[in-house]
């Protein structure tokens, strides 16, 4: 389902995959701030399983001026017919803010990268750092 309360963050921010500096504490504010303040332009969908514990989750949000949706996390230990159902409702949002594209960053030789093709994600273009 689609959360719209600032507080589902800490419940599933656990499950958040860090990226350096990018910390799960930077995120954490960064999506409770959104939530609180741009809740059009965050979509949080999280899975439960049938105690009421998170068990999966999809994070995305509209970038500043682009024409697209970027998925900045998704974590899953539910089925796959709830993962499905999660990325319908992400499609959906997309669909409802006038975008007809989805974006995800990872790593390239990962599971994750291999797991999204699944979804029908396909390789757009090639990220490139230089670490000082």
């Amino acid at each position: 389902m689609r959360e719209l309360s600032p507080s589902i963050i800490d419940l599933i921010k656990g499950d958040f995959v860090e990226d350096g500096d990018f910390t799960r504490e930077i995120m954490t504010r960064e999506y409770k701030f959104m939530l609180k303040n741009m809740p059009d332009d965050i979509c949080v969908i999280v899975s439960y399983d049938d105690t009421g514990t998170p068990n999966g989750h999809l994070v995305a949000f509209k970038p500043y001026n682009r024409n697209y949706v970027m998925l900045e996390q998704a974590f899953s230990r539910c089925g796959k017919e709830s993962a499905e159902y999660g990325f319908k409702l992400l499609e959906d949002w997309t669909k409802s803010k006038g975008f007809n594209e989805i974006r995800m960053e990872t790593e390239r030789q990962s599971v994750a990268a291999r797991a999204l093709l699944n979804w029908g994600f396909v390789e757009h273009s090639i990220l490139m750092r230089k670490i000082l």
